[in-house]
């Protein structure tokens, strides 16, 4: 649901309060999510309960073609174990209607074309920023299409307490910014490389007019 509290700093007045319920003694845990909620039995592991993106309805899918380098978010976590974790992932995956978990689904893994996955406990209870890496070389996929981003109470399934309440804030991607050149006094820097971040570069003449240009 909305709620009014709010990240430090934040120029929105809203966040959204994700809560857990416990229905005749099982822990229902909260969850929001860019696909669909499939809750097909009562036993939380079981596999008929999951999320996915559903490609051919815009209401469960969250269609994304770029390749972020992170995920950045606010997370205010308030539970009574402070051994309990709650859980953010984010998969990118090609056209497909990717399930999480995937390991119910045979196919869903070569799909895949990055995650970001983070969990965390309640900390102090107060608002805090999370930034996680997305991580692609390690997966088959190549394409993004969509991206399935789930927030949920707890990392393991009808787990934690009925009390837990999960806050998330001003969620944004981080792409991070690669030099294609550089210049000095007109010429190019031998051996440039844009994950190269120091140079020693030796200026024959006046040096005062040995003008760097980054692109």
């Amino acid at each position: 649901e909305v709620s009014d509290s709010i990240r430090p700093g934040s120029t929105g007045s809203k966040s959204v309060r994700i809560y857990t319920r416990s229905v005749l003694g099982i822990i229902a845990n909260g969850i929001l999510t860019t696909g669909q909620v499939n809750l097909g039995s009562t036993t939380a592991s079981d596999p008929k309960n999951h999320t996915r993106t559903r490609t051919a309805q815009p209401d469960f899918r969250q269609e994304l073609s770029a390749k972020p380098d992170s995920i950045r978010f606010w997370y205010k976590f308030l539970c009574p174990n402070e051994t309990q974790h709650a859980r953010m992932i984010a998969v990118i995956h090609d056209n497909f209607d990717y399930m999480d978990p995937e390991a119910f689904d045979p196919a869903a893994p070569s799909h895949v074309v990055g995650k970001a996955l983070c969990e965390f406990n309640r900390g102090d209870q107060k608002w805090h920023e999370a930034c996680v890496p997305f991580v692609y070389d390690v997966y088959p996929a190549s394409t993004p299409h969509y991206i399935l981003l789930s927030f949920t109470t707890n990392r393991v399934p009808g787990s934690g307490s009925a009390s837990d309440q999960l806050f998330i804030d001003d969620i944004s991607f981080v792409y991070n910014p690669l030099l294609s050149s550089i210049h000095i006094a007109g010429a190019p820097i031998p051996e440039f490389d844009p994950h190269i971040y120091d140079y020693y570069v030796a200026v024959r003449g006046d040096y005062t007019n040995a003008t760097v240009t980054v692109t």
